[in-house]
């Protein structure tokens, strides 16, 4: 998938070839299963999602889960019901999504995408095909389906899938509901007493959180009979209990990961990276 990075191992292999004592210099990438979903998960102390996402100690001789390969077969068999009980959306019933599809809908869940920016996600990972309508022409989108082959969905079908994929998340792990409310609800209760969200994070590091309302105004100036329109932008002194609610969960995930990262520097800097 990147070509860079695969060129860099082949020219690697072959200098190992010439000599098995060479020092090599190429980054070696590292990356967590779903680290959102992990710091909520560490939170919360839920041990069996801590399997899931690979926080419980494990021996060489285990594989390590996946996430997204244990939400996959009930994604699908929900928007595969889902076709068989509504007519208008019968196509849904012979969709088989893979891995690469929902992986995104799934890591993007716990910092609060919308349906909207998952349909969004959705757009980005599919071929669009352009198929002729009356009066127009109109976008469609190959969807892997259930005979190996691909269907043809609209931007309506995929808003739908979408809004399945969001659901099934929370269904299949309640107690991701159960933290995701719980941020959503005191941000809210504290942005109606105006009041700025703050917490302290692992590396000590204190965090505040105030997104305020704003008025714009435009002027427009005129000079040597042309006009100019400026935009000014004056902030309130009251909070935006929307900006707030949207950001609070993705700050927070954010913030940790930050942490994550000095507690990973500093303990490879105490053993030399040994």
């Amino acid at each position: 998938e990147n070509p860079f990075i695969f060129t860099a191992f082949c020219l690697n292999m072959k200098e190992l070839d010439k000599n098995p004592k060479a020092k090599l210099y190429t980054p070696v990438f590292l990356d967590a299963t779903c680290s959102g979903i992990q710091h909520l998960t560490a939170l919360l102390k839920d041990v069996e999602l801590a399997s899931e996402v690979n926080m419980l100690e494990s021996t060489n001789d285990q594989k390590p889960n996946d996430i997204y390969s244990t939400l996959l077969e009930p994604i699908n068999s929900k928007i595969n019901n889902f076709g068989k009980e509504n007519i208008e959306f019968a196509a849904l019933a012979q969709v088989k999504l893979n891995i690469k599809i929902i992986k995104p809908n799934i890591m993007t869940k716990v910092y609060n995408v919308t349906s909207y920016g998952m349909a969004n996600q959705l757009v980005e990972k599919l071929e669009k095909v352009e198929g002729k309508i009356e009066n127009g022409k109109k976008l469609y989108y190959k969807v892997p389906s259930i005979n190996g082959d691909t269907i043809l969905l609209n931007r309506t079908e995929l808003f739908k899938i979408a809004t399945l994929i969001d659901d099934e998340i929370f269904i299949k792990f309640p107690m991701l509901n159960y933290i995701y409310s719980y941020f959503m609800d005191i941000t809210k209760l504290m942005s109606k007493l105006n009041l700025q969200m703050s917490w302290i994070t692992p590396a000590g590091l204190e965090i505040s959180q105030k997104y305020l309302k704003s008025k714009t105004t435009t002027i427009g100036i005129s000079l040597f009979n042309k006009t100019k329109k400026m935009v000014f932008k004056e902030w309130l002194n009251k909070l935006d209990i929307q900006k707030q609610s949207m950001a609070i969960i993705p700050n927070i995930i954010h913030s940790l990961d930050a942490s994550h990262l000095i507690n990973i520097i500093n303990e490879a800097e105490k053993d030399k990276f040994g």
